[in-house]
């Protein structure tokens, strides 16, 4: 059986500085087995911003900059 714990933080923060909403969980259950323990833990939090949701990176990590290319290797064209 599978178990989540969800958990929202006001105002984490990026280590680039920027708030907003923080979701972070701890799922665990599944296979003991073969497959092993089936335990996940959360590490820190992801960080949208409070108006738009948009995705701002993690609590260790931060999302800078969003392009698409056709193809994979490409460089994405410049927004400007």
């Amino acid at each position: 059986m599978w178990r989540c714990h969800c958990a929202l933080a006001c105002a984490p923060e990026t280590p680039t500085g920027r708030t907003g909403i923080g979701l972070t969980y701890t799922a665990s259950g599944g296979s003991g087995g073969s497959g092993g323990s089936g335990a996940k833990d959360a590490n820190g939090y992801w960080v949208f911003d409070a108006k738009s949701l948009a995705y701002l990176g993690t609590t260790e990590s931060a999302l800078l900059e969003v392009g698409v290319t056709d193809e994979k290797g490409e460089a994405a064209a410049d927004p400007s």
